[in-house]
């Protein structure tokens, strides 16, 4: 079976000699969201946000530490006030060694901090020879600030918000980067179409200059017109020129932006055939509030103001409940701490209540609450600005659609009008003026089709952008995509 492609897919085939297969669009974005600088920035921006999480989930588990002094060694003299009330400095030689483990585990529901220690200490006089051990086989001790602000229990609603946003972020720069990609793509097409206008005009323009001179002894031409395409036939090689120049500029930007290096290159081909999607706003707008970060971050930061209302509430009053059981034992030999170890219990209620403070801690409340009130407004309206872009999104790309078949006319009919026009002129019965002007809505037309392809395509993707739902595919996009 023959197959062919319509001329406009002929004339946006970039191939360069060291390339191997043609690139299409999809093939560069492919690439830029695995190798461009930017993937590798939003994967490390993601990463930083899981190793902060996992930080998180660390408080949530029991810490257990070990700590001690080994050793406090001292040798000075100190001052030692005698009966008559004079002092005398006398020498000391000293050392105290401390060790012990502590498990605790802060409690999520209270915020309060239950740990469990034991400990050992020894003390060394070495003027008068003697040593003795203080010992703490076990200690329980329980800290609870009561009507309190638990910081744990905060945290817990929002980091899990801030790692699934961090995911859902780094998403939507793969998605911005794929808009990048297709703007630099075509335009990398559009200056590869007007070279390769400019070189046929060019061509075309010898072969009427040729004609022209043959027609100078039959005295059927005029100088003017051999001197007006003398002039177009430079102006051609002019905008050749140019039109290389900017395919090579619009070339090095898409590979860095792709991440290829400045040596690569492939073939490039147009992605004229649409893709299938079934568009509905109300399908962008639900997907959008499912998958966007935005929509996740409004979530956190509503937590995150009444968060700041608790705790400035909770600064309004403090109290501290301290409560502690063991056994304790004190012996000059090592091997007597465990032989009569006495209880050991403290508690203690610590209390600050303001009495008069001019209103200082209402005041931080009230303050509180009103950003808690611009946070939601903030929220709100942003919310609507993403539903409101959204939805032209999806009405613009349909009318996109409907450009590219209007373009695809019109170039057909310009190329058409082309030739005929082109027949006429070489016959005598069209003049060089109609011609040029037949060739100009030629070109603008091949432009015009280049553009709406363009527009359709960066369309398509910023909606993808805005929603992180594939319409092609119906389904949400994953990492696994890029």
């Amino acid at each position: 079976m023959k197959t062919t492609l319509s001329p406009i897919a002929l004339l946006f085939l970039f191939v360069h000699l060291s390339a191997q297969s043609p690139l299409t669009l999809a093939d560069y974005i492919r690439t830029a969201q695995s190798r461009s600088l930017k993937s590798k920035l939003a994967q490390t921006r993601t990463e930083i946000s899981r190793y902060q999480y996992q930080s998180f989930l660390s408080d949530l588990r029991p810490q257990i530490s070990f700590y001690g002094s080994l050793p406090a060694y001292s040798r000075d003299y100190f001052d030692v006030r005698q009966p008559d009330g004079t002092i005398k400095f006398l020498p000391r030689s000293q050392n105290f060694s401390n060790i012990g483990f502590s498990l605790s585990q802060q409690i999520l529901a209270t915020g309060g901090i239950l740990s469990l220690r034991t400990d050992l200490s020894r003390f060394d006089d070495f003027n008068l020879k003697t040593k003795s051990y203080n010992s703490t086989p076990l200690y329980l001790r329980f800290d609870q600030p009561l009507f309190g602000f638990n910081e744990l229990k905060w945290n817990k609603k929002i980091e899990p918000l801030k790692l699934e946003e961090s995911g859902k972020s780094e998403l939507l720069e793969l998605q911005k980067i794929a808009v990048d990609i297709c703007r630099s793509y075509f335009e990398v097409a559009e200056a590869q179409l007007r070279g390769q206008m400019a070189e046929a005009n060019r061509t075309n323009i010898l072969e009427l200059l040729e004609l022209e001179e043959k027609r100078i002894p039959l005295g059927t031409t005029s100088e003017e017109k051999i001197l007006q395409l003398r002039l177009q036939l430079i102006q051609s090689r002019q905008q050749a020129d140019q039109a290389r120049y900017q395919v090579q500029v619009a070339l090095l930007r898409l590979n860095a932006e792709a991440g290829l290096q400045n040596g690569e290159t492939a073939a490039l081909m147009l992605p004229e055939e649409l893709p299938v999607v079934k568009l509905s706003a109300d399908t962008a707008v639900y997907y959008a509030r499912k998958l966007r970060p935005e929509f996740l971050a409004f979530q956190r930061s509503s937590l995150e103001a009444e968060r700041e209302v608790k705790r400035a509430d909770a600064a309004r009053k403090s109290v501290n409940l301290s409560a502690s059981f063991g056994y304790n034992n004190a012996a000059d030999e090592f091997g007597d701490l465990l032989n009569g170890a006495l209880n050991q219990q403290r508690l203690s209620v610590g209390i600050d209540l303001p009495l008069v403070d001019w209103g200082r801690r209402d005041a931080r409340v009230q303050a509180a609450k009103a950003l808690q009130r611009l946070t939601q407004f903030n929220n709100e309206l942003n919310e609507q600005n993403y539903t409101q872009e959204i939805i032209t999104s999806v009405s613009t790309l349909e009318l996109l659609h409907s450009n590219i078949q209007v373009a695809r006319e019109t170039e057909s009919i310009a190329r058409e009008r082309f030739e005929v026009s082109l027949r006429q002129y070489q016959t005598g019965r069209l003049g060089l003026t109609e011609l040029n002007i037949a060739r100009q809505e030629k070109d603008e037309a091949r432009v015009q089709h280049i553009q709406a392809l363009r527009n359709w395509w960066s369309g398509y993707y910023e909606l993808r952008q805005l929603t992180l739902y594939d319409f092609e595919a119906e389904r949400e996009i994953q990492i696994l995509d890029k």
